[in-house]
């Protein structure tokens, strides 16, 4: 922090600090004048006589769920030391002079009060004061130096204004010349330029009440070329210059709401279809996979040749394709029924199923049918609806993507290799 000529003295959630701008040749004398509570540093500026002053008080909670009295009451306190030592009314506060750097801006005066102001110490401080030199007679009755609210009376149009519109001198500059640069790169195709926002900046600070100094005006101008640069503080407005922007003019006619229940309905149902096809993709690769699992390869194999992982091959194998038919060669003797020793008539059997024998009555004395050899079951094949099963040695129609899987199919069924189709 010593590093730093300027600081955020205050955290985003309190007020540790109060501290007064003012920028006059004789800041240091109203700063020390008997009735403004004495204050726990002061910066002074020689080359200028413009000064900073704070005082620490209690810390006043401000963040989210804060009560508002409080916050009132430190506003209040601020403004009227602003007001007793003309300080700026527009100063924000969130920059300041840092006292404890290693090179401050300027020389700094420590005061001798060890601990905190009270809120309501620098308040009774303002209101007892009385100055010894004010004639009731000639000067009229003694105002106080407790003034939370400033006169607006007295202030200009100008003033007025500039204090409802704007958060500071520095802020208000830096934003409308950084505005400003953004509506002629949209509007006019020109690209930020330091002399170009230096002379509209000092166009700006000639207007105000009281003008900044060149010095910063210049700082203020260097930095907004900076961040407009950098693409920071790009205007939300769609129009720039009289020149309008297309996109968010063509978003403007379409009109509605930016979730409605059209739109809620589009957005299920493209998601659907893309669930719809991405299953019908993976579909497709389970049915080449188990292809190339039943003529013999591994699942290494298919992994290398399918660009895909062993684990990945494994639930491709294990997928049930919907609208393909699952047919199992049978298991048992390709011998007909009739050929069958003991068979039952066709009109007697309870099933005409491959491999399931007929059961026989009891008391009918015929002697059951010797039980089939067990032959090793065949692998399951899916076949594709309305596919024909002639044997385990005919695969299902496929267009495999790479001639080496072509060439393994080929080989399986025993062709001869030969191109693959277009």
């Amino acid at each position: 922090m010593v590093e730093f000529p300027y600081v955020q003295i205050n955290p985003a959630d309190n007020i540790n600090f109060l501290v007064v701008d003012v920028d006059r040749c004789d800041a240091l004398m109203l700063l020390m004048h008997p009735a403004v509570p004495p204050a726990t540093w002061i910066i002074h500026k020689p080359e200028s006589g413009h000064a900073q002053a704070g005082w620490a008080i209690d810390p006043v909670f401000v963040g989210r769920g804060h009560r508002p009295g409080p916050k009132q009451y430190a506003d209040s306190v601020l403004r009227s030391l602003t007001r007793l030592v003309y300080g700026d009314e527009n100063f924000t506060r969130f920059l300041v002079q840092n006292p404890s750097a290693r090179n401050p801006v300027g020389e700094v005066y420590w005061g001798n009060r060890a601990t905190p102001w009270h809120l309501g110490e620098l308040m009774d401080h303002m209101k007892s004061y009385v100055d010894p030199f004010h004639d009731e007679i000639l000067d009229g009755p003694a105002v106080s130096a407790w003034q939370p609210t400033p006169d607006r009376a007295k202030q200009s149009r100008k003033v007025q204004q500039s204090i409802a519109n704007t958060s500071g001198r520095n802020c208000s500059l830096f934003r409308k010349t950084l505005r400003w640069l953004w509506t002629r790169w949209l509007g006019e195709e020109r690209k930020p330029h330091e002399p170009d926002a230096l002379a509209y900046a000092r166009t700006l600070n000639r207007d105000l009440e009281h003008p900044l100094p060149d010095k910063e005006v210049r700082e203020l101008s260097a930095s907004a070329c900076r961040q407009a640069r950098k693409g920071n503080g790009r205007p939300r407005t769609s129009s720039h210059g009289g020149k309008r922007n297309q996109f968010l003019s063509r978003k403007g006619r379409v009109g509605g709401k930016a979730t409605s229940e059209a739109k809620a309905e589009a957005a299920a149902a493209n998601a659907a279809t893309g669930r719809t096809v991405r299953s019908a993709m993976t579909d497709a690769k389970a049915l080449k996979a188990q292809a190339l699992h039943l003529a013999g390869e591994s699942k290494q194999a298919i992994a290398e040749l399918m660009r895909a992982s062993v684990k990945t091959v494994g639930r491709w194998l294990a997928r049930v394709v919907e609208g393909a038919e699952t047919i199992t060669p049978p298991v048992a003797s390709r011998m007909s029924r009739r050929e069958q020793p003991g068979a039952l008539p066709s009109d007697q059997s309870e099933s005409a199923d491959w491999g399931h024998s007929a059961s026989i009555p009891a008391d009918t004395g015929a002697v059951p049918d010797p039980e089939p050899a067990e032959t090793p079951a065949e692998p399951t094949l899916r076949m594709d609806e309305g596919a024909i099963y002639r044997g385990p040695e005919v695969l299902p129609p496929i267009r495999p993507s790479e001639p080496r899987v072509w060439a393994t199919l080929q080989r399986a069924i025993g062709r001869p290799p030969r191109a693959r189709p277009h």
